[in-house]
Formats: C-alpha cells, sequence, structure tokens
C-alpha cells in the first residue's frame, strides 16, 4: 500500500489511456502537489475528481481486510481458515454484503466518497485481489512458525495458570474463612440463647422454691 502510495506512479499500471499523464503507462500521481509544492494532481482534479492511485490505494487495503476476515475466524494455528464457514450463514451473508458495498463505493461513489469518478479498471480489480490473497498466505506462515521461536512478551502461559490456581486458593480460603467466621457467630448465638435459657429456668426453679417453702414458714411461726 505505501508502495502504491507514494510510487504508484512509476509502476502501477493505468490501461484507460485518457486517463493518463506525463505519457506514461502508470497512473497518474494523486498527490495535490508534489514535494517541491509545485502543482501535481490538482490539475486535473476539475476534470478527473480523485485520482485512480489513491483511489487504488483505498482498494487494496479493503480488499486486504476483506481476505483478513477469513484468517480471524481461526485464533489458533489451524490452516484451514474456511473450517465450518458454511455453518454460519450470518457469518456468510455479512461478508457478501460487505464485498458489494464495497464494489458499489468503487464503481459508483463517485465524488461522494472521494474515489475515481470512473471507478477501476478490470486489471486494478485483480491486482488488488491478487494482493489480497497474500493475506492468507503472510497468515500460513504465520501459523506454521514454532512457537520457541518467537520470544515471550508478558506472563507465560504456566505463570498465569499458577497465578490462576494461587487465585482460586485465596477465593477458597476466603471462603472457608467466611463460613468459619459465620459457623463461630453462630455458635456463639446459641451459646447465649442456650444460657439464656439456662437462666430463666434458674431464675423459675428459684421462684417455685421459694413459693413451696412460704407454707412451711407459716406453719413454724
Amino acid at each position: 500500500m505505501y508502495a502504491i502510495c507514494f510510487g504508484g506512479q512509476n509502476f502501477f499500471p493505468e490501461p484507460s489511456v485518457d486517463l493518463r499523464c506525463n505519457d506514461t503507462p502508470y497512473v497518474c500521481p494523486g498527490m495535490p502537489q508534489d514535494f517541491n509544492g509545485n502543482p501535481q494532481y490538482s490539475v486535473y482534479y476539475p476534470k478527473w475528481g480523485a485520482s485512480r492511485q489513491m483511489t487504488n490505494v483505498f482498494n487494496v487495503f479493503v480488499v486486504m481486510a476483506i481476505f483478513n476476515i477469513f484468517n480471524a475466524r481461526i485464533i489458533n494455528d489451524s490452516l484451514n481458515i474456511f473450517k465450518n464457514v458454511h455453518k454460519n450463514p450470518v457469518y456468510c451473508v455479512i461478508v457478501v454484503v460487505i464485498v458489494g458495498l464495497h464494489i458499489l463505493i468503487i464503481e459508483v461513489g463517485s465524488d461522494a466518497f472521494k474515489v475515481s469518478r470512473r471507478g477501476l479498471h478490470i486489471y486494478h480489480w485483480i491486482i488488488a485481489f491478487v494482493l489480497g490473497f497474500t493475506i492468507w498466505i503472510v497468515s500460513a506462515i504465520a501459523r506454521l512458525v514454532p512457537e520457541t521461536w518467537v520470544p515471550q512478551i508478558g506472563k507465560s502461559n504456566e505463570e498465569e495458570e499458577g497465578e490462576g490456581e494461587g487465585n482460586a486458593v485465596k477465593r477458597q480460603g476466603s471462603s472457608i474463612g467466611v463460613k468459619m467466621r459465620g459457623s463461630f457467630r453462630s455458635q456463639s448465638k446459641q451459646g447465649s440463647l442456650r444460657k439464656e435459657a439456662s437462666d430463666r429456668a434458674g431464675s423459675q426453679r428459684k421462684q417455685q422454691a421459694s413459693q413451696n417453702m412460704a407454707p412451711h414458714d407459716k406453719e413454724y411461726k
């Protein structure tokens, strides 16, 4: 994309002869001014609208992103990025809608979307899809790279698992502590209730004993 953006006028083809400038078979430079501040594409903008060079940059970017949608389906090292894709009709519909809308934007978007008024040539679409296909190749190569070749950044899985186990032990210990404190409070409360009941029973026995002794005291007197 950077190569097309900053150097496309030297290698990116322009099949439409009437959209060429500087007598070259490549796309017309799309920057309004060159690096020296001299007018460049600003001379052609009123006639042709947005440049095909920048339209191709935008097109390649979106096409690569669409190809990368399939890479994003798989988060492990599996090379089959299309596994079970047919079992998700919503996903398929979304991809089709994205592709359809993008084609409409490029071909008929014109000044509303700041793209070329003439759209893109079929050769430009072929180049974009070939570059998009390289996304799958790069992804496959990246999945084949052994993990031992890649330096670890952050915590390792074992450390995360150990930390997770430590947190689980802490949570379990905290839960046990809460249960023990609750049990202690419950036992203390039960002990207090038993003590109160025992005190009441003792008080009642004393009162009953005093009442039973009252008649004997009278007879003695």
